[in-house]
Parts: C-alpha cells; structure tokens; sequence
C-alpha cells in the first residue's frame, strides 16, 4: 500500500525514491510476493512488475524452570527453615528461569499470580530481566504471607512472557499435603549420597519439587532434617531436600562443600522441530513434517489453518515424529502448530507457505 511519486520524466531521464519498511522481530520466515504499478499522472496504468521477498525470522527464546520453597532467610524469607509455609512467616517461592532457547529475549516478564484466595497475602508478585540470553539463568524470588493455619495446598499461576517474540509460557503451580507437620531440626554435619541417582527436592514438604538429581558417593554439608529428608547446601546460597533413604547422615563431620554433582532439572515447554518446508508452491497440498521431545509426556500435537484446527495427534510420548499434508489456498497460507505437555506447558511454531501459479 506503499506509493512511490516519481514526478515528471522526460524521455530519457530517470529518478530514484526509498521506502523504509519496518520489520517486527517476531515475524517468522516466509515469502512474498510483492507487486508494483506504474501510473500516468491520469491513473492510466502502463505497466506492471512482480517480485518475491523472503523474510528470515529471528531465532527466539524459549523458557524453562524450576523452584523452590524458602523460609530460612534467603531472598529476604523468614521463618524456621522448614520449608513450609507458617502463619507470620515471610516466604520465598524461588523460580530459576531458563532460556532454553536460540535467541536472546530483550525484555521478559515474570508474574506470579495467588490463586489461593485470601488465605495468601503476596507481597512480591513481578520481575522483569533484559538482554536474557539463551542457555543462562535469571532468578525470580517471590514474596508471600500464609495467613491460614495448617494450610494443605497453595495455588499459583507462573506466567513468563516476552514481550518483543511474544513468546508466553504459563503453568499452574500446585503445593500440596502442606498440613503434615514434621519436625524440623537444624544441625551440622554432612550427607553421604548411597543411591546411584538421587532426585534433590526445592522443599522438605509432602509434595516437593524435583529441581536437580545426584549420584552416588557425592558429599553434602548438613544443614537439618527431618522425618523423610536431609536439608543440605548445595552451593553459595542455594540448598535442596534428599529424601534420608537416599543418604547416610553424619551430624559430628561437617565436610567441605563441592564435592558433588548437581544436574539441575527444568521443567520446560515442549520444544517443536520443523523439516525444511518450501516457502513458496503451486502444489494444492503440502506435507509438514517435523517432531517434538518434551521432558514430560506430550499431550497433543494440534495443527490450526487460521483458527480451524485441522490435524490432531495425542502421542503420550516424551518425542513424537509428526507429518501432516494440508491444502492450501491461493497466496498465504499459517499454520499454527501447539504442542502440549502432560503438565500443561505448551509452544507454538508458525509455517507460512504462500501457494502461487507463478512459482
């Protein structure tokens, strides 16, 4: 819709004009076609002149977390260290946020949002980082207050958004079996890891997230326990729970720290893979072909043409291969392809292909 006025040329003479056209990050790879016209001063058209232009996308991010329950100290928490919430505590719910994706994300925003009604008071709901770059990490420690004795469950909604991608992910947060009170003690001392692989726990509570795992032989500074796991530090600043069947405890030998391994585990959104498609066809159908790895069971693979959902797969797998033919109509054709994961994460990978008899 761009109009390019020349003025009066003489026979022989010739004239040049630019346009600047922006655009936006998050455009995806396509290709179109892009016709000019030319006009007398009389609207008289005299001649016509077509070529394509084929946009690159940008690479995007894409995010991952994990979190932990804090209450001794740490990221401004009160309380006594047990990793459950109790009335008059201050409470850290502590997110490592991941960029597990190939492009940087210039500004994203991390919300937390209390879906536990009133019985939640929280008093730090929002981060935002810049310049997140892929494979690094961003800390978000969100405040909040119990104002409800002998909780069972919290609830909370984790949105991370980038606002130039539009990239969004969204997870439900759910904490439960908080009513089962045990003892907590603090000491010193070390922990000797006896399994071959041990998960370490962001809590000491009932239902407790996995936020990394460790092997055998791996020696941790104690830092308390109680009915079913060992509190340990598990580098400056940081501390996880190990179930105590998974460790022998030493309370009279304080060990000096690293002397573990520690592979930290992220929930992340299910990663999708599109084969090389043609950008361009005068075929009336395509196939899309590609795959999704997930590190927990895909849901569903749904295909949309604009809104229409047109293909549906419900793998159960953590990798399922795809290939779907789908018609396409006359110029640009969107495929929207969303995968979901058994815990309700989900992404998005748009295909634009334009169907045109010149091609």
């Amino acid at each position: 819709g761009k109009e390019l006025i020349f003025g009066k040329l003489l026979p022989g003479e010739s004239r040049s004009w630019n346009i600047k056209f922006d655009i936006p990050k998050w455009v995806n790879t396509r290709n179109d076609r892009v016709d000019m016209k030319f006009f007398i001063s009389d609207d008289v058209e005299i001649q016509e002149y077509s070529f394509d232009i084929t946009t690159l996308g940008n690479d995007k991010p894409l995010f991952a977390y994990n979190f932990e329950i804090v209450d001794d100290g740490r990221h401004q928490s009160t309380g006594n260290a047990n990793s459950r919430p109790d009335t008059d505590e201050h409470l850290a719910l502590v997110f490592n946020i991941k960029n597990v994706g190939t492009g940087k994300s210039d500004k994203t925003i991390v919300t937390l949002k209390n879906l536990s009604g009133g019985s939640v008071y929280l008093e730090k709901g929002r981060f935002e980082f810049t310049d997140f770059e892929p494979d690094t990490t961003q800390t978000a420690a969100f405040l909040f207050k119990v104002n409800e004795k002998n909780i069972n469950e919290l609830e909370f909604e984790l949105d991370i958004i980038d606002e130039v991608f539009r990239e969004v992910m969204v997870s439900n947060i759910d904490i439960t079996g908080l009513n089962k009170i045990e003892k907590y003690t603090e000491t010193s001392g070390s922990v000797i890891v006896m399994s071959d692989t041990a998960p370490i726990r962001g809590g000491g509570n009932a239902n407790p997230p996995i936020i990394a795992y460790t092997s055998k032989g791996s020696v941790f500074e104690l830092l308390g326990y109680n009915n079913r796991f060992a509190k340990v530090k598990t580098g400056p600043g940081k501390a996880g729970w190990i179930l105590k069947d998974d460790v022998t405890i030493n309370k009279d030998k304080i060990t000096a720290a690293d002397k573990f391994t520690y592979n930290e585990v992220f929930y992340s959104q299910p990663k999708i893979n599109v084969l090389n498609t043609p950008l361009t066809t005068n075929k009336e159908e395509i196939t899309i072909s590609g795959f999704v790895v997930d590190s927990d069971k895909i849901e569903n693979i749904s295909v949309f043409k604009g809104e229409d959902k047109v293909k549906l797969l419900t793998p159960n797998n953590n990798s399922q291969e795809f290939s779907f033919k789908l018609k396409l109509d006359e110029g640009i054709n969107v495929f929207n392809i969303i995968a979901k994961d058994s815990r309700g994460l989900f992404s998005k990978q748009t295909v634009t292909i334009r169907k045109s008899d010149l091609s």
